[in-house]
């Protein structure tokens, strides 16, 4: 499944926040020192997403990157809930 997160980080009315899914979750991979248990798959996946918005997921890594993106101890509730409707749009 091609899963995009080029869209923009909204607001809880709505409105847009001014960053971007994207850019978000590329930089929580990128910077990750915990939960990372295939740094160089995480690696990849960072610049994926943020140069292109968008990365292709097998069942297994969609899973294991919801696993990490629920697990992170940094990101907010808001953060982790916008980034995981990304993939209900996929199902």
């Amino acid at each position: 499944m091609k899963v995009n997160f080029n869209k923009p980080l909204l607001n809880l009315d709505g409105s847009e926040s001014g960053e971007t899914l994207n850019k978000l979750l590329s930089n929580i991979l990128a910077q990750a020192n915990e939960g990372v248990t295939e740094p160089i798959k995480f690696f990849d996946w960072a610049i994926k997403i943020f140069n292109d918005g968008e990365v292709e997921l097998d069942n297994t890594d969609a899973e294991l990157l919801k696993g990490f993106i629920k697990n992170h101890k940094q990101l907010t509730v808001f953060a982790k809930g916008r980034l995981l409707e990304v993939f209900k749009a996929n199902d």
